[in-house]
């Protein structure tokens, strides 16, 4: 049995950032931003939940079952959504899991194994702390690197030294997305900033300044899965999967395996485009994984729309905003929208984007839209997930 398969609906909970257990913020579980998604899921999909019985669910998340990094098993989160599929899987590939989550979706009911398919992901900054991980132990922290901030600065530096990038372009993302988040009411960070806000703030890991990163807050996020027969009964607007691609592991094997500056988005990118049969000057807009101000400059080099190095360049010139020509996370990204976790917050806003539902940031006319998700710090390289999917709102 063959079946094509769409996005049907979304759902989203409120974000927030209690700063500690003591702050008198109140606070809420993983599990209770979840169940917040999945109420709005099924309101804006006019489904019961009941409906979910016996169908599929993808649940993100971020390590080890539970026990061994503070994360629940899927069966345990599934169980106090109070759903009983017959399809359950869990991603655990960081900032790109909403993304293998579509595609897993896809698959399954693609080959009929279910007609839909929730896909969640989120969490709570308080509740969840985990372990580090074992090179994270051994080979990191006793060498002053200190996660993914010191990280990113090595590949930002390296950036600056061998393309001439400058702060004040790396600024422009920043001061653009927080515009983008200024106009979107679920995002944390909505006043607005200036180019001079961000040279003048906190130095984090020279030459990563408190700008150039983005946001943990507390919140979830979903999505349904649906045949494309089943949908019509779910909405007048299905969003069409055009193509994907996938890379892991990049730098094992290749010749990139030394140049930090280098993704696999490049790899990831032209699959997907060569799934979808598509030119780049096609694109209406990008969501970017935008966990480093610097993460979104090196897709751009790397998934060529622009020359490698040419990045800080190209942003010089061109308008990202969502009045442009190339509009880039118009939803604030993580940046100012806030990380939730597992790459939904661009997924969501792609969503958004082309069933014209973004409000007062609605991009033109959107057709097609470039979401990407990345994660997974390795040592001595780069990261080692890296995935892009290519939407349309229109079927051809």
């Amino acid at each position: 049995m063959s079946q094509k398969a769409v996005i049907a609906g979304f759902g989203e909970s409120t974000v927030s950032r209690p700063k500690s257990r003591n702050d008198g913020a109140p606070m809420r579980s993983k599990e209770q931003y979840l169940a917040d998604a999945l109420t709005s899921v099924l309101k804006n999909c006019g489904l019961e939940k009941r409906e979910l019985d016996g169908q599929g669910i993808c649940v993100a998340g971020t390590g080890g079952g539970h026990g061994s990094s503070g994360e629940r098993w899927s069966s345990e989160v599934i169980h106090d959504l109070g759903i009983g599929p017959s399809w359950l899987i869990r991603t655990d590939q960081g900032g790109s899991s909403s993304l293998v989550q579509l595609i897993q979706a896809a698959l399954a009911i693609e080959r009929g194994e279910v007609d839909l398919v929730l896909c969640v992901g989120g969490g709570s900054t308080i509740f969840g702390e985990t372990d580090q991980t074992f090179y994270v132990k051994n080979f990191e922290m006793p060498f002053g690197m200190m996660g993914p901030n010191s990280l990113f600065g090595l590949i930002l530096k390296r950036h600056m030294h061998k393309y001439g990038t400058e702060p004040g372009q790396l600024g422009k993302i920043a001061v653009t997305q927080r515009f983008h988040a200024s106009l979107n009411p679920n995002a944390y960070l909505r006043k607005r900033i200036t180019i001079e806000d961000y040279l003048s703030s906190a130095m984090i890991s020279d030459p990563i300044r408190l700008l150039d990163c983005c946001i943990p807050v507390s919140g979830a996020a979903c999505f349904l899965m649906a045949s494309e027969e089943r949908s019509r009964s779910i909405t007048d607007h299905p969003i069409f999967i055009k193509g994907f691609g996938q890379c892991f592991n990049y730098q094992t094997g290749t010749p990139y395996r030394d140049e930090i500056t280098d993704f696999g988005m490049r790899i990831a990118a032209t699959r997907a485009f060569e799934r979808a049969t598509l030119r780049k000057d096609r694109v209406s807009f990008l969501q970017l994984y935008d966990d480093y101000t610097i993460a979104v400059l090196i897709q751009l080099e790397d998934m060529g729309f622009c020359a490698k190095g040419g990045g800080g360049k190209f942003l010089d010139r061109t308008d990202i905003s969502y009045r442009g020509e190339l509009p880039i996370n118009t939803g604030g990204g993580m940046l100012s929208g806030g990380q939730i976790g597992g790459g939904f917050v661009h997924l969501i806003e792609a969503i958004k984007q082309l069933k014209g539902e973004a409000g007062s940031r609605q991009v033109k006319d959107p057709e097609i839209g470039l979401v990407t998700g990345m994660g997974g710090e390795s040592y001595s390289n780069n990261l080692i997930n890296h995935v892009a999917v290519i939407l349309s709102n229109n079927e051809h």
